[in-house]
């Protein structure tokens, strides 16, 4: 699902800026995310992987996550129409099936709004450019990866 956002949201997470411009990722790459909670340092190890179908490597990362962020476009629901999305929860489920996954709609604040919303209660609508639920797709992870509903970030 190349052009959804994946790499804009881990920078701007890094960065706080949101890039302009369409930044291709090509194969994989690595980034930290680092945030202060109620539980002191955490820290994301995160791989972002190209959406295009041309990458197929992405399965051999499944086997190392520990949860998995799949990202949609608000602008766009060819990758739902394309079920793109279902591929790949399915290529993870098959490798972990009680890995946590979220589903982030991107791109939000695009007044589209024919988006396709999974019916799950681990779904965020987020906007890297208007700012809108950054956080909570991470929140829900590491509140279902340390088991506590109390986690938080500071």
């Amino acid at each position: 699902m190349g052009g959804v956002g994946k790499t804009t949201y881990i920078n701007k997470l890094l960065t706080n800026k949101f890039e302009k411009r369409y930044l291709t990722t090509y194969g994989i790459s690595y980034k930290p995310l680092t945030f202060n909670s109620n539980r002191g340092l955490i820290t994301f190890n995160v791989i972002d992987i190209a959406g295009q179908e041309i990458y197929e490597d992405r399965i051999a990362f499944y086997t190392i996550a520990d949860a998995v962020i799949v990202m949609n476009d608000a602008s766009s629901n060819i990758t739902w129409q394309n079920r793109q999305v279902n591929r790949w929860v399915n290529e993870v489920k098959n490798v972990n099936s009680s890995m946590p996954i979220v589903y982030c709609t991107n791109k939000v604040d695009i007044p589209k709004g024919n988006y396709y919303i999974p019916k799950c209660n681990n779904h965020f609508k987020i906007s890297c450019k208007s700012n809108i639920n950054l956080y909570q797709p991470l929140l829900y992870l590491a509140r279902n990866l340390f088991n506590d509903n109390g986690f938080h970030f500071i």
